[in-house]
């Protein structure tokens, strides 16, 4: 037979640090393995989650408190699949790692991830031999009912100087030993085999196409090296979509009902087809059409699952001692739930820790905000890391429930609300005190233009300041002192400061508040109908003010306590 002789030695030339492929030896003549007849389902429910990024023990615990515990509460769900950095590249966390996911006691697919890499690999090919070894195949596919569901590599690791004959793909070098980097793409290989696997499916099934790194993204639109795909223009070829002669590839030239899921941005993100933003036109070359004309929008509806780690199991502690690490673009950690049946689909976004049927949130953008914002953004700025206090706190932050009717009436209020997997086909309308409803505004029209500058103050109040940072204790342990991310990286102990925020989204609508509203408290009921047609409401209570009320204890009534 066939010698296996596993993973070669490492760019360093020795074994690999985390062991990757045993050798096998010799394959016998043949492998056998029984075939287990199983239900034909045209309906069920799958959870998918993004990025569950475990860079230690501390934070296997924590998927084991969110989405594994989760999961064993919803025996409905026939299994869960994880859009790739099921690590956050300590790969000698898997074995625990799936061991807590055996809670959810349903079938774990994983999706390959730049964090679930080998980084001494020499080369693309043995890249995910620890992660084969810990799970299996790096692209694979299977059915349930009439839907086939592929899962891909969409990375090249570790990407080589032939990548950056462009100069837009920094890192991507030959000298692999000084820092090598990775780079996203669907390679021949796959090319090949994913044309190959389409041939034997029905195009009346509907294909669900999972990867790590997206074709295309909102909030990376204008990443040339690890934020999209390289050769995005390929793989809509390869799965069945013509390209029109202005360069883009209308929804109506795709020959099949296709679905495309994926992690690695860390935020919910719901693309409906044709939809279309500067970047994907700009930011890279597809290899057909001249330098800078790219591939515009998007054939097929594309979904962001979110991350079940949120911004990297950032912020401070909720009321289950897991980090709150609200995502990058307001959404809160969790995963989502699509409902199958046939071909058709539901998808729902279920934030951890909270009721499915709260599906957005509501804040009042104001110029006391602005300022607010501004102060402290301007500080950090300025001043990233150091031990300074910053020049305003979350208590300086007036009440931004409490809207001067100056503002109201010069037009500055706003009422916002973050539909956390909205998209363009959403309507989201706002009924102030029972009142005409008024029509809310997503702040990305999604028609080609580039990102544009959203403040959600909802997310901003709690990633702005994060007291984490000012933990200390006489302990002696200096892991207990502020807080440790990613590989080990030290966040305090210093003044509370900022966490991972961001100011654009694509999931964020508004409205200016009427100028003509009477002092005193409202109602304000937003409503959103998502392309199902279902119906999500939210509520948030309001003052209108001429003045703002001191906020802080009246001593002069109490000049002698009684």
């Amino acid at each position: 037979g066939v010698v296996r002789k596993g993973s070669p030695l490492n760019m360093r030339g020795e074994a690999f640090r985390f062991g990757g492929l045993p050798a096998t030896g010799s394959l016998p003549r043949l492998i056998n393995f029984p075939l287990v007849k199983g239900e034909d389902k045209k309906q069920f429910t799958a959870a998918f989650s993004g990025d569950t990024q475990t860079y230690d023990n501390t934070q296997v615990g924590y998927v084991r408190d969110t989405l594994a515990k989760e999961l064993a509460q919803n025996p409905a769900v026939e299994f869960i699949m994880v859009e790739g950095d099921v690590m956050g590249d300590d790969l000698s966390l898997f074995p625990r790692y799936k061991d807590v996911m055996t809670a959810a006691n349903m079938p774990l697919y994983l999706v390959p991830g730049n964090h679930d890499l080998d980084f001494d690999a020499a080369d693309d090919s043995n890249s995910f031999d620890t992660f084969k070894r810990e799970w299996g195949p790096a692209y694979y596919s299977f059915d349930i009912g009439d839907v086939h569901f592929i899962v891909m590599d969409s990375m090249d690791y570790p990407c080589k100087a032939d990548a950056n004959v462009d100069g837009l793909h920094e890192g991507c070098d030959d000298d692999i030993l000084s820092g090598a980097t990775y780079n996203g793409i669907i390679d021949d290989t796959q090319l090949q085999w994913l044309s190959n696997d389409l041939s034997f499916v029905s195009k009346s099934k509907l294909v669900v196409i999972s990867m790590h790194i997206p074709a295309v993204s909102f909030l990376a639109q204008f990443s040339t090296r690890g934020g999209m795909m390289d050769n995005m223009a390929e793989f809509y070829e390869t799965v069945g979509c013509k390209r029109a002669a202005d360069g883009s590839f209308p929804s109506a030239n795709c020959e099949r009902k296709v679905l495309m899921l994926y992690g690695h941005i860390h935020t919910t993100s719901n693309v409906v087809a044709d939809e279309s933003y500067e970047g994907w036109a700009t930011a890279l070359d597809s290899g057909i059409l001249p330098p800078g004309r790219a591939v515009p929008n998007a054939p097929f509806p594309m979904i962001d699952t979110g991350a079940a780690c949120g911004a990297w199991w950032d912020g401070d502690f909720d009321e289950t001692g897991v980090p709150e690490s609200w995502d990058r673009m307001g959404s809160p950690k969790g995963y989502y739930l699509i409902e199958f049946d046939g071909t058709d689909y539901v998808d729902t976004y279920k934030g951890t820790n909270i009721d499915i049927s709260k599906q957005m949130s509501l804040s009042i953008l104001s110029p006391e905000f602005i300022e607010w914002y501004d102060k402290l953004t301007s500080w950090w700025a300025t001043n990233p890391g150091n031990d300074e206090l910053p020049p305003v706190s979350r208590n300086d932050l007036p009440d931004t429930s409490i809207v001067l009717t100056e503002n109201l009436q010069e037009g500055e209020v706003y009422l916002q609300a973050n539909v956390w997997n909205g998209n363009l086909d959403s309507e989201v309308f706002v009924s102030i005190d029972g009142g005409d409803p008024l029509e809310m505004v997503r702040t990305q029209p999604g028609e080609g233009e580039g990102p544009l500058e959203s403040l959600d103050p909802y997310q901003l109040e709690q990633t702005l300041q994060i007291a984490r940072y000012a933990f200390q204790s006489t302990s002696g342990d200096p892991n207990a002192q502020g807080y440790r991310r990613f590989q080990g990286s030290v966040f305090g102990p210093a003044s509370p400061r900022p966490g991972t925020f961001n100011i654009q989204t694509n999931h964020l609508w508004r409205v200016k508040m009427p100028a003509d509203l009477e002092e005193g408290t409202h109602t304000a009921v937003v409503t959103t109908i998502d392309d199902d047609d279902r119906v999500f409401t939210e509520a948030i209570v309001f003052e209108v003010a001429e003045e703002r009320p001191d906020p802080y204890w009246q001593e002069e009534f109490f000049p002698i306590t009684p």
